[in-house]
């Protein structure tokens, strides 16, 4: 678009444009330039005002507001300049025609030339008026618009690529597919159309599809942040965690710290059952995160898979401080409790979650374990007896509970 711009600035002044209309032109472009944006805009104004048909004032008028994401203004005006070149390609058109009757080559040459010129600037202009359409939520004329340029330049990979967008919004995601196949096979090494599609495989549900052109992507561009956030998320819900931290990890190494990637990463350690990695995340996040209790709580869990039970309640008594209710607190808080030899409290908050709960089987087990710990055997049988009818499986249950109650 911008060689279009210069083509307008440097050659339509030898066309017709008056001194005064260019040099107004290039000074509107220098209050751009410097970040005047509003006074930009008042001058290019200020040449349409002088000069309607000035195609470089609307063609500039309409780029800015797209950018300001104003797509209404910026489409009146792109419809402007389209006017305007489509009443010289008919000029053109005209004087090739007379060309082809004299039968002068260099003369059909020369005008033949001039006519490419012009289409490759419809073609331009449609397909930025495409592309402000398809943002403007107007998929239907954005559609017209790009099939329009694509009639004058079939292989434009960036015109396949939007149009493939735009027929992903119309709910055409085959056709979508074949045209960015399409774009990728007019440039290769074109990322855009390669993402693009990986991203829509993903979006309709065929993630090794998605993977594949992803994967595309990262041999053009190993430092893709889209695609290896994308690829990530998809190893983590599909439990390729080691794929996953892969990604992350060289996700950390491009970027200031994610939050959200830290989470994930903590989690996929839980799950690979590597408790130490998994409390280093913890404990980034809650650095930053003091007052969620959430993940005070997904701490808690981990202590309480290395079995430490005094780290656990400290984080358990913060949850319990602020959400005395908080799903699974009381079973946390059992277990905790019996890994720190505290019979009676274990005891007590099972009793109170079998109140609240009376079908859950690991409260009766808590409870058997600490009534067994308490030389209380009928109490700890009994128990575990409402454990193995709830649901409680034999190899949840201490080998010395269960020799008791035999």
């Amino acid at each position: 678009m911008r060689k279009l711009l210069f083509y307008i600035l440097l050659c339509c002044p030898l066309a017709g444009f008056s001194q005064n209309e260019n040099t107004l032109l290039l000074n509107a472009e220098e209050l751009l330039f410097t970040g005047d944006t509003l006074g930009a805009i008042q001058g290019f104004r200020d040449v349409l005002r002088a000069y309607p048909a000035s195609t470089g004032a609307a063609l500039r008028l309409a780029e800015i507001y797209d950018k300001a994401e104003d797509y209404q203004k910026a489409a009146q005006y792109c419809n402007i300049v389209i006017d305007r070149i489509l009443e010289n390609l008919d000029l053109q058109e005209t004087r090739l025609n007379q060309a082809i009757k004299s039968g002068d080559s260099t003369r059909i040459s020369g005008e033949a030339y001039r006519k490419n010129i012009i289409e490759k600037d419809l073609v331009s202009l449609l397909h930025l008026r495409g592309k402000i359409r398809r943002n403007w939520e107007r998929p239907e004329l954005a559609e017209r618009d790009l099939l329009w340029a694509l009639e004058l330049s079939p292989h434009h990979p960036g015109i396949l690529n939007d149009l493939a967008l735009v027929l992903m919004e119309l709910g055409a995601p085959d056709a979508a597919v074949e045209k960015f196949k399409d774009a990728l096979n007019a440039d290769q090494k074109d990322i855009i159309p390669q993402f693009n599609l990986a991203n829509l495989f993903y979006k309709i549900g065929e993630p090794d599809s998605a993977v594949f052109y992803y994967r595309q992507v990262l041999h053009l561009d190993p430092y893709h942040l889209p695609t290896l956030k994308n690829v990530a998320e998809i190893h983590y819900q599909r439990g390729f965690y080691h794929d996953a931290l892969n990604k992350y990890n060289r996700i950390q190494e491009l970027e200031e710290l994610d939050y959200r990637i830290v989470y994930k990463k903590a989690r996929i350690y839980q799950e690979k059952r590597e408790p130490k990695n998994a409390l280093d995340q913890w404990d980034i996040l809650l650095e930053n995160f003091p007052d969620d209790i959430d993940l005070f709580f997904e701490r808690a869990k981990t202590y309480l898979v290395i079995m430490d039970g005094q780290e656990a309640l400290k984080d358990l008594q913060i949850v319990k401080a602020v959400e005395p209710n908080y799903p699974g607190l009381r079973s946390a808080m059992a277990y905790a409790y019996l890994l720190e030899e505290e019979w009676k409290k274990a005891i007590k908050i099972a009793y109170e979650q079998t109140k609240e709960h009376p079908d859950y089987a690991p409260a009766y087990l808590y409870r058997a374990i600490g009534y067994a710990n308490r030389n209380r055997k009928r109490k700890a049988c009994k128990n575990l007896e409402s454990a193995y009818t709830k649901g409680i499986q034999a190899e949840a249950v201490p080998e010395s509970l269960i020799s008791l109650c035999k």
